[in-house]
């Protein structure tokens, strides 16, 4: 999916990601569950795969994306990887950063 040619998908993505997010929260046993079903593992199994990973509400999303303080440190990384030959130059990050999905949802 291209953001520039299907900015609706994208768009209709970014709002699915955040209601799960939501239900997640709201409804952690039965989304263990259908999460299990998935991936075909046990509800507990899910569960403990997810301990110490942070689901990222809205409010932290638009927070974390205006903030320089990400933009700051993924321009580490491009250094990092230019100086491990693992890209030429550095990607303009401000172009992959775009909070404008997530502030159509607050």
């Amino acid at each position: 999916m291209n953001v520039d040619t299907n900015p609706a998908g994208a768009e209709g993505f970014v709002k699915v990601i955040f209601k799960a997010i939501d239900f997640m929260k709201t409804n952690t046993s039965v989304a263990l569950v259908i999460t299990g079903e998935r991936l075909q593992i046990s509800p507990e199994d899910v569960e403990a795969q997810l301990k110490g990973v942070g689901l990222i509400d809205l409010p932290n999303n638009i927070k974390m994306l205006s903030d320089t303080h990400l933009l700051n440190h993924l321009n580490k990384v491009s250094e990092f990887l230019i100086k491990q030959k693992q890209i030429s130059q550095p990607p303009d990050i401000t172009k992959i950063l775009d909070p404008k999905f997530l502030k159509t949802e607050a």
